[in-house]
């Protein structure tokens, strides 16, 4: 098991603390994390990402897209995606296909379709490739990728795609992460580990009208210990990737993060 952080955290914490990016690398390096989780978008500069992974000695987890195929995009404009994951040595990608426009479900399910057609064309450059291509659970009610079943029909259409099960976004839908799990498992080949608070400051409303706040992992009410024992007895050997935006102290919840996943993965066999 390797522990990740999204590059975006790093930079946060950077303004955060008056710190250079590669001085908090060095301290996540620390913290016990090894690997970086990049938007595409924040690969547009090859060498500078390039130098600051040698200098700080970390690799490349995965890299994630935003796109439209329900309305716009065409598959391949997500290739650069895939290329990417060649050049920084990423074994996986994380396609978000889009969100849905219409509220009528048969403008639904026609944007979904436009969805699956567009992604098969990035699942298949990917399989040229030797990358894995993932989607995860995300965490908005025009995501067709919100549930665990929407993500299960998908990945079923399209048979190399596989799960980046995000632990802290069921609970947008009203839907146990334990149970998700149990659905999607044999799915499954990334994890980003994010807990929620119910009390703070910035916070995102669920489709059943629950305020949920950024947490460090393994402090809020998500079954984070749970999630973990089921992966290590079901032999995951993947990464698992640190996770909260919005926290008021990047830097802070990054090392109590990764102090509590260490521990906890160590002590889960006993």
């Amino acid at each position: 098991m390797q522990l990740a952080v999204f590059y975006h955290h790093i930079k946060e914490a950077a303004l955060q603390t008056g710190l250079s990016e590669l001085e908090v690398l060095r301290q996540a390096k620390a913290f016990g994390i090894t690997q970086l989780e990049f938007d595409v978008n924040d690969l547009k500069n090859e060498g500078n990402v390039i130098g600051l992974l040698e200098e700080s000695g970390f690799s490349v987890s995965s890299i994630y897209g935003f796109y439209d195929f329900g309305k716009k995009q065409d598959g391949a404009e997500g290739f650069e995606l895939i290329d990417k994951a060649v050049t920084f040595g990423s074994k996986n990608i994380m396609i978000i296909p889009g969100f849905y426009e219409s509220r009528l479900p048969e403008g639904r399910e026609a944007e979904e379709k436009r969805m699956v057609l567009e992604m098969a064309k990035m699942c298949d450059y990917a399989g040229e490739k030797g990358i894995t291509p993932t989607i995860e659970d995300f965490d908005d009610d025009k995501s067709p990728i919100a549930t665990a079943e929407q993500m299960k029909r998908m990945t079923e259409v399209l048979n190399n795609l596989k799960i980046t099960f995000d632990t802290g976004n069921f609970i947008y839908s009203a839907q146990s992460e334990v149970d998700a799990y149990d659905i999607l498992k044999g799915k499954i080949v990334h994890v980003h580990c994010k807990d929620r608070a119910l009390k703070g400051t910035i916070y995102k409303v669920t489709t059943d009208n629950k305020k949920i706040y950024p947490a460090v992992v393994g402090s809020g009410c998500i079954a984070m210990e749970i999630i973990l024992k089921k992966l290590k007895a079901d032999g995951y050997e993947g990464t698992l990737t640190i996770e909260h935006f919005d926290a008021s102290d990047y830097l802070a919840y990054m090392k109590q993060s990764a102090e509590w996943l260490i521990r906890t993965w160590r002590n889960c066999n006993d």
